[in-house]
């Protein structure tokens, strides 16, 4: 009899086995829900609560069928209608099973009315962070600065100079200057000319023949002294520079997206502390592109600073990191 239990009992089990998979092979997965969109330079970004027991998910735009294995779908503006001043996208979305014991979800449609995010988009340097780095380059020209695109390691690097007011002029290293400055301070001469020029005739720095001929003289002698100097006095010219200094970091192969980081550098004399810009920072109102994909703008942006130099030469880097770029990673 007691085998017989054994037996029966077994029996039972593997039906019972049986059952639960016939039943687990009927079940569906649950649709993707809670879709939400960050624009990140050309991207938009479309992300989703993940579908416990998906494989992969399903976006169908147009004829395509794209598969991302997460929660998060990259969509270059290419693919969107222009309508007036926004970009319209239908799409269909599914959680897609990948094992025996599911089915996939129906498909949903949904559209995306977005306002155009390009270069006019951006109403401050802040904002312009989130541009590709084309977009940035043009934003910049349009406003008025003189973008130089470097290399840095890994990096892209678009950079401004922008006149320190409250340290205005080149007085402390004219000499400098003249002797023979580095090449790259040839725009920070121009930009300073008239610093460098009345200083020069309170100073009596040798060019008050070159001064006769106007501004266009200082700067043709300041020119001069760049080129022929060559690294002469650069460190001297690098440390006591007065600009602010603000820079835009991509890393290379995503210069599409939006920049990784933005440093705003500027001297630590006469100037607030890092601690009273953020401040001021909370206080950016966006406008409407970016108030309705980064809800938070001031807090969208993640910041940190350091200290660099000594005395005079002093400098505060303050460091921006836009939150929407850890969708750049991979999870």
């Amino acid at each position: 009899m007691k085998k017989i239990l054994t037996i029966l009992l077994s029996v039972i089990l593997v039906l019972a086995s049986v059952n639960v998979d016939a039943y687990a092979a009927t079940k569906k997965l649950q649709n993707p829900t809670n879709l939400s969109v960050y624009w990140s330079g050309e991207y938009l970004c479309l992300t989703w609560d993940k579908v416990s027991y998906a494989g992969k998910y399903e976006v169908k735009i147009g004829n395509k069928t794209y598969n991302p294995p997460s929660n998060r779908f990259f969509i270059h503006r290419s693919f969107f209608e222009k309508v007036g001043n926004k970009y319209k996208l239908p799409f269909e979305i599914r959680a897609v099973a990948t094992d025996k014991n599911h089915v996939s979800s129906e498909s949903r449609s949904y559209t995306i009315n977005t306002p155009i995010v390009d270069t006019s988009s951006a109403s401050n340097l802040s904002e312009a962070t989130f541009l590709a780095k084309d977009d940035l380059v043009k934003y910049l020209k349009a406003n008025g600065y003189s973008p130089t695109v470097s290399e840095e390691g890994d990096c892209i690097l678009v950079s401004i100079a922008i006149k320190d007011k409250k340290n205005s002029g080149f007085v402390p290293f004219i000499k400098d200057v003249f002797d023979g400055a580095t090449k790259e301070g040839a725009g920070n001469v121009k930009e300073n000319a008239t610093d460098i020029a009345v200083d020069a005739l309170s100073e009596g720095e040798g060019i008050k023949g070159k001064f006769k001929k106007g501004i266009d003289g200082i700067i043709e002698y300041a020119e001069e002294g760049v080129v022929v100097g060559g690294l002469k006095g650069a460190y001297n010219h690098i440390v006591k520079d007065k600009n602010t200094h603000i820079i835009y970091y991509y890393v290379k192969g995503n210069e599409k997206f939006a920049a990784s980081v933005m440093e705003y550098n500027y001297l630590v004399k006469n100037n607030k502390t890092p601690t009273e810009v953020l401040k001021n920072w909370k206080k950016v109102n966006n406008n409407e592109v970016y108030s309705q994909y980064y809800p938070d703008f001031s807090d969208t942006i993640i910041s940190t600073y350091d200290v660099s130099g000594s005395n005079d030469s002093s400098r505060y880097s303050i460091y921006f990191f836009p939150n929407n770029n850890k969708y750049i990673t991979s999870d």
